[in-house]
C-alpha cells in the first residue's frame, strides 16, 4: 500500500505529470544523442580503406539510434526522391520510437515555446546537414573522397551532438531540481 501511495504522490498534480513527461522525453533524446555521438566518434577514426570496412562491421551496434537507422535506410535506397526518403523514414521507426516522438510532441505542446523552437530548429538543421553530407558522400568518385566527406561530416556532427548532450544534461538537472521542489 505504501508503494501505491508513493506512486500516486508522484502523479497527483498537473505540474508533477508535466515534469515526469519532460523527464521521459529528455532521457529518450539524451540516449539518442549519446548513441549518435558514439557513432560519430568511431566514424571520426576512419582514415583509410581498411578502417572504413572495419567500421562497417561494427555499424550494427549503433542501430538503437533512430537517426542512424534512417541514414542506413537512406543509403540503401536505389534512387533518391522524396517518396523514397519518406519510405525509408517510416521503415526505420519502431513502435518505441513512435511512442517517444508522440511524447515529444505532447511535451512541445506544453513546453516553453522558445525552448521547443530551439530544440526543433537545432535538430532540423542537424538533419539537413547530415543528409546533404550523405548525398555528397554518395556522389563521391573515389573511396578517399568518400572518407574525407565522412570525416568532415562526423567531426561536425560529433561537435553538434556534444553541444546537444550538454544542453540536455543542463535541462535534465534543472527539471529534476524543479520536480524535487514541487514534490516538497
Amino acid at each position: 500500500m505504501k508503494l501505491y501511495r508513493l506512486i500516486d504522490s508522484l502523479w497527483n498534480s498537473f505540474e508533477k505529470r508535466r515534469r515526469i513527461l519532460s523527464l521521459f522525453v529528455f532521457l529518450y533524446w539524451f540516449l539518442q544523442y549519446v548513441l549518435q555521438a558514439l557513432f560519430f566518434l568511431s566514424l571520426v577514426q576512419v582514415h583509410d580503406y581498411h578502417s572504413l570496412f572495419a567500421f562497417m562491421k561494427d555499424m550494427d551496434s549503433y542501430t538503437g539510434s533512430i537517426l542512424i537507422r534512417i541514414a542506413y535506410r537512406f543509403i540503401t535506397i536505389p534512387t533518391v526522391s522524396i517518396t523514397s526518403f519518406l519510405s525509408s523514414l517510416w521503415n526505420a521507426m519502431s513502435f518505441f520510437d513512435l511512442f517517444f516522438i508522440l511524447l515529444t510532441i505532447l511535451w512541445f505542446l506544453q513546453a516553453n515555446k522558445k525552448k521547443a523552437s530551439l530544440f526543433t530548429g537545432g535538430n532540423v538543421l542537424m538533419l539537413i546537414v547530415l543528409f546533404i553530407g550523405l548525398m555528397i558522400g554518395m556522389r563521391a568518385d573515389s573511396i578517399q573522397s568518400l572518407i574525407q566527406c565522412l570525416h568532415v561530416l562526423s567531426l561536425w556532427s560529433l561537435v553538434a551532438h556534444i553541444v546537444f548532450i550538454v544542453i540536455l544534461m543542463f535541462n535534465l538537472v534543472q527539471n529534476c531540481l524543479k520536480w524535487v521542489k514541487t514534490k516538497s
